[in-house]
């Protein structure tokens, strides 16, 4: 059965897709804001993240009271926080040349636009596909992150859900509404961090991060997008359409985002080879036993 369209997503109650977003600033601020790096133009999601996963304060308590883990379990826990640490490095990397792309600094990316772009010359439609595989592969990061708090009886952490709201605002803003069918994933994926750290704010007892009214302001946003985003689905080819629901799974919701860039980038002439692959990974068959 062919399951309903993203646009039609918002009519359902149904919980939201597993959580995946890269971390914010202290003190809740998701403001676009520029860093002092002039190949940077906007802040990297997960930035404020330390070298451990766990963040201070109220996420670091444990669920069910400190209870010892079995060998097997800290196996399973550091093998995540492998993935979650390759995933967040490779979305860094993403980000980067994005921003090289945009910034008209590609170097040997220039070789990636088939001649339709010299070096030197910015390329918005590379720089903006780069940053939103980027996101995904953030997105997957803080989706693996919160499975091993979930593992070790930690809270999940809403901050780093958070810190991805910067950069698909930047994006939204940047030349989005001229290429509508990445303008449409770009608000989708806002949804869908939104949802998530709706959904780790609720395992904190006492959140910190994120306080009550910015997330109220943020779940106040997210009912905005979804008219939008509706529109946008309606104006946009069949094949360009994220056909998912508020139940699909985060990395089920990667693959079909990943064709949809593929399939955009043929069409405009782009030569784009996608770096995320969760079956090299080894996520997708983690994913299908978190899902039972």
């Amino acid at each position: 059965m062919k399951k309903p369209r993203a646009s039609d997503a918002p009519n359902t109650s149904k919980p939201s897709i597993p959580p995946s977003t890269p971390s914010y600033r202290k003190g809740g601020a998701t403001n676009m804001s520029r860093v002092s790096s002039s190949n940077s133009l906007v802040n990297t999601p997960g930035e404020a993240v330390t070298g451990t996963p766990s963040v201070p304060g109220s996420s670091e308590r444990t669920i069910n009271g400190p209870e010892p883990l079995s060998k097997t379990m800290l196996t399973k826990i550091a093998s995540l926080r492998e993935k979650e640490a390759y995933l967040r490095s490779l979305g860094k990397r993403l980000k980067h040349n994005g921003d090289l792309a945009l910034n008209g600094r590609q170097d040997t990316l220039a070789a990636a636009t088939n001649g339709n772009t010299r070096a030197g010359e910015p390329n918005s439609k590379l720089g903006y596909v780069l940053h939103l595989e980027g996101t995904l592969a953030f997105m997957m990061s803080f989706y693996v992150q919160d499975l091993h708090r979930s593992l070790a009886s930690k809270a999940a952490d809403p901050g780093s859900w958070g810190s991805l709201l910067p950069l698909l605002e930047f994006l939204r803003r940047k030349e989005g509404r001229a290429m509508r069918p990445m303008h449409a994933v770009t608000m989708l994926l806002q949804v869908i961090a939104y949802d998530e750290m709706t959904k780790a704010y609720t395992t904190q007892d006492n959140p910190k991060d994120v306080t009550l009214p910015e997330l109220l302001k943020h779940r106040r946003n997210r009912e905005k997008i979804i008219p939008q985003l509706r529109e946008y689905n309606a104006s946009i080819d069949s094949s360009f359409r994220a056909n998912i629901t508020l139940l699909t799974p985060l990395d089920d919701v990667a693959e079909v985002v990943l064709g949809i860039l593929r399939r955009w980038c043929a069409d405009e002439g782009i030569d784009y080879n996608a770096q995320l692959n969760l079956r090299d990974i080894g996520l997708k068959s983690i994913m299908a036993r978190a899902h039972h």
